[in-house]
């Protein structure tokens, strides 16, 4: 990928660092946190940081956007011209599966020792060790029916492999229609979305990746091909449109309907979001710590469930004397999720 390309997406690094962040420090300190200690959220009276605190789910969707996205850039061309599917598949592996595992380990002593001490378990999960198995090799409920899993956001990593796995093979089978394939994908997602069961195959987080993931793919393609949106009275005009769409949206309160507020986003505000930053000119986003910021955005995705277990057991355990409903203490929170992403990634020189 040369220097020109890689100018055109550097938006997405200061994106995802906003929404891995925006996921593990706000939305998972409501939902997940804050219950199991018997707290109310604090956040009440500051709009912005409630509204992320309750809605920041939606970044998923963003992440699988980006996902798809650099599939076709990094992928596509190699694919068609031959790049095997143990290559490809094996390096996706290579990539995601280590700390998934070291994450799900985490979670699984974690409970463990959270059970012996409370007879709680701090997660959705259990203690048998076929549902710790099925974890590291599936990745999470969303594709085998479970109903509870060890380490809350890994579904996303078992969803994104599915989706991987389809645009692969439509990619290397289906050269000449490989569009037509990946938009009747994102069809068959929003009717998913609409008509689904959370505990079969075809439910609402599958739903969700393929919406995204193959829209962020159509995306790509738009974009490489269309290089018009480059010119900056095309943007203002997609701005003013963008705000109208979040101000009637929130009017209207659509985002207290997770399947419309999903489906929106990843189809039409997220879109029109990274049109708009395509090609971005602003030397701030080139920094190497943004750049940096951006690459810790999946650890700080996967360690969150593991920081908040042990935040929580130290807590339980009176080892802990600290204001969970400060401000203090959501900073806090956001440091040790840096510090632990970016010491990981220095570990493991990923």
């Amino acid at each position: 990928m040369n220097k020109q390309n890689q100018n055109e997406l550097y938006f997405l690094d200061i994106l995802k660092f906003f929404a891995a962040i925006s996921i593990a420090v706000l939305l998972h300190y409501n939902d997940h946190f804050l219950p199991f200690l018997k707290q109310e959220n604090p956040l009440k009276n500051n709009a912005i940081l409630y509204f992320l605190s309750i809605n920041s789910y939606i970044f998923v969707e963003m992440f699988f956007i980006i996902s798809g996205m650099l599939f076709v850039k990094a992928y596509m061309k190699k694919i068609q011209n031959g790049l095997s599917f143990f290559s490809f598949f094996g390096n996706r592996i290579k990539r995601i599966y280590p700390l998934l595992i070291i994450t799900s380990l985490y979670m699984y002593i974690a409970n463990y020792i959270l059970f012996e001490k409370t007879n709680t378990l701090w997660s959705g999960g259990t203690l048998e060790l076929k549902e710790l198995i099925l974890d590291i090799i599936f990745a999470g409920k969303s594709i085998l029916f479970m109903p509870k899993t060890l380490n809350g956001p890994i579904w996303y990593i078992g969803v994104l492999m599915l989706c991987y796995l389809l645009a692969y093979f439509i990619t290397k089978f289906f050269k000449k229609y490989y569009i037509y394939c990946f938009l009747l994908l994102v069809i068959f997602g929003l009717f998913m979305n609409f008509h689904q069961n959370q505990y079969v195959l075809f439910n609402y987080d599958i739903a969700r990746g393929l919406i995204s993931f193959f829209n962020g793919s159509l995306l790509m393609i738009f974009l490489q091909k269309q290089k018009i949106f480059s010119k900056k009275s095309i943007k203002i005009i997609l701005v003013g449109i963008l705000i109208i769409i979040c101000y009637y949206l929130y009017h209207k309160q659509i985002f207290l309907v997770p399947q419309y507020f999903t489906a929106i986003a990843s189809t039409v505000i997220f879109p029109l979001l990274f049109i708009i930053l395509y090609g971005s000119e602003f030397s701030f986003l080139k920094n190497k710590i943004i750049r940096t910021l951006g690459d810790l955005s999946y650890p700080i995705y996967l360690w969150n469930f593991p920081i908040f277990i042990t935040l929580h057991l130290l807590i339980t355990l009176n080892l802990l004397n600290i204001n969970i409903l400060s401000y203090h203490f959501l900073f806090l929170v956001a440091i040790i999720h840096i510090f632990v992403a970016y010491s990981y990634k220095r570990l493991f020189s990923i």
